[in-house]
């Protein structure tokens, strides 16, 4: 869509030596306390006489932290026909001069890369997407000041609201507010083809891929922990396996001998040992070693299998 910007322009006269004033729809200030013409005027090309005049002519007040002030193509014009000699003037006002006082911001991209890089250490397998950021109008005394962030140890889901410390000058930290939207992108497991309830899984139902997670309530399996098991639910093609969408099967049962072991993928050291009670894929459980009668605690990762921590 095409905006179509509107002028009231005043042709006083038409010689090449006229100065044109042009005056921009959007005009940001910080720290002023009156408005001039000055400051809604596009000063490029303009004389220096011709700006000591313009600079002379008072809009009024200018809006407050945070605030804007709008004004009309007539408020503007007859704030020029006061001032100015009309011979020597062409002039270019849109139907609407908005002067906007939005303080000192912050470097964006340094409090984008602080908040990313955060976010990037809670979830390290994700994808972090910074849709938007708004950052608080600051006023004077805090321009240039080091400023820290306060996070959450969650990531958050769509909209956010960092609290923000700006240090002033005398050593004290004013609370301000970044607010934002973000996407969190994972790879999760999806199935391939459409399962009823209670199908029970192979490896050839489910892939990896990128999915939006942003609003995600539940976690996702490792594609160890869904082999195996049965679905909860009827369930389709491309539909994410959440934890909840599968029957939490019992992986190790009281009194059962289990394979117990120490180590990493590369290296591991195992023996057999007995249950204490029953566990799920990922709890905590008690083993006992039948060599020592010692109890040890490992997590159950597989069935008949514990890691021990």
């Amino acid at each position: 869509m095409k905006l179509v910007l509107y002028f009231l322009t005043f042709v006083f006269i038409t010689e090449a030596s006229a100065e044109v004033l042009k005056v921009r729809p959007y005009n940001r200030i910080f720290n002023l306390q009156k408005i001039t013409l000055a400051d809604v005027v596009d000063v490029d090309g303009l004389t220096k006489d011709a700006k000591v005049k313009i600079s002379n002519i008072d809009l009024g007040d200018a809006p407050r932290l945070g605030e804007q002030r709008i004004y009309t193509d007539k408020a503007i014009s007859e704030a020029i026909r006061q001032t100015l000699n009309k011979k020597k003037w062409t002039i270019k006002i849109p139907r609407k001069v908005i002067v906007d006082n939005r303080g000192f911001e912050l470097d964006r991209k340094s409090v984008e890369n602080e908040l990313v890089s955060y976010w990037s250490t809670i979830c390290a397998e994700c994808q972090i997407n910074l849709k938007s950021l708004q950052l608080p109008a600051l006023p004077p005394t805090a321009v240039n000041r080091p400023w820290r962030l306060e996070k959450d140890s969650r990531l958050p889901r769509g909209h956010f609201s960092a609290k923000l410390f700006i240090t002033l000058v005398d050593d004290r930290e004013q609370i301000y507010w970044a607010n934002g939207q973000v996407e969190v992108k994972k790879k999760v497991p999806i199935l391939t083809r459409s399962t009823p309830m209670n199908t029970r899984l192979t490896a050839d139902d489910f892939k990896m891929q990128w999915r939006d997670v942003t609003a995600a309530t539940d976690t996702t399996p490792a594609p160890k922990e869904i082999d195996g098991q049965q679905v909860r639910y009827t369930m389709n093609a491309n539909d994410i396996l959440w934890q909840s969408s599968l029957v939490r099967e019992k992986a190790v049962r009281r009194g059962e001998m289990v394979k117990i072991f120490v180590g990493e993928d590369n290296w591991q050291i195992s023996m057999q040992a007995r249950i204490e009670q029953d566990g799920f894929i990922g709890d905590t459980v008690n083993v006992r070693n039948l060599q020592t009668n010692r109890i040890l605690s490992g997590r159950v990762v597989g069935a008949g299998e514990v890691q021990i921590k």
